[in-house]
């Protein structure tokens, strides 16, 4: 485990990514933002907020990528 500052407000955090026996707590998380090597860790709320924020802009501004996604699991059912 080790103390780090979050990224974006500045609280104190303890990140434990780099544990061999349990995963950090931040894994609980869904694993829907790329890893950005210019950040270090986010805290709980703010870690909750981005992705909350990441979630809604797919929906309300989906990319080419997503609707392909989607539109793929639909192509091998019949009607």
């Amino acid at each position: 485990m080790e103390t780090k500052l979050c990224s974006n407000c500045g609280e104190t955090l303890i990140c434990g990514a780099n544990q061999t026996t349990e995963a950090c707590w931040c894994f609980t998380y869904p694993f829907i933002m790329p890893i950005d090597s210019q950040q270090d860790c986010l805290c709980d709320n703010c870690l909750s907020v981005s992705i909350q924020e990441k979630i809604v802009n797919s929906i309300n501004n989906p990319s080419q990528k997503d609707v392909i996604a989607v539109a793929q699991k639909f192509s091998s059912e019949s009607y």
